[in-house]
């Protein structure tokens, strides 16, 4: 099947990340069935579409929460494929039905090329990396997040 050009689609999965405010953390996100049945590993060959993050926090969110995300070439976040660190995109947390969940989407909408002979990087993985900012009157004490990234190949 050829949808607008493309073969297949699918998305990478990283189950329960650890997020603290104010600290960059790497979400490795491949295949994982256990957790997510239908994800797959990342095509060496093709276009990162979009970035989930589902969050959960102990606590209620609010939309003064944020996240900001840029996706990296290997574990080490030294090679961006987005933006980086300095001017990595920033969003508010929507909040969900039930206070303690929330999440963000960002489209990327970039084409990758896995790169063999960069270190500390994998055929089939990509990195995100996440900070979160909680806003000065939040009482959420620990997160985590679910983080999807959506290809088209």
């Amino acid at each position: 099947m050829n949808i607008n050009g493309w073969r297949s689609m699918g998305f990478a999965f990283a189950n329960n990340v650890s997020l603290s405010s104010g600290s960059y953390v790497v979400a490795t996100c491949t295949q994982d069935t256990t957790n997510a049945a239908r994800s797959g590993s990342v095509p060496d060959t093709c276009n990162l579409f979009a970035i989930e993050v589902n969050l959960t926090g102990n606590a209620a969110w609010t939309s003064a929460d944020t996240v900001q995300v840029y996706l990296a070439r290997d574990s080490a976040r030294n090679f961006p494929i987005t933006p980086g660190e300095t001017s990595g995109a920033t969003q508010d947390v929507t909040v969900g039905s039930t206070t303690t969940a929330g999440g963000t989407v960002f489209i990327t909408d970039i084409d990758y090329k896995h790169d063999a002979g960069v270190a500390n990087t994998a055929s089939g993985t990509i990195y995100v990396a996440l900070k979160l900012t909680l806003d000065s009157g939040s009482s959420i004490s620990a997160a985590t997040a679910d983080v999807r990234v959506h290809y088209r190949a």
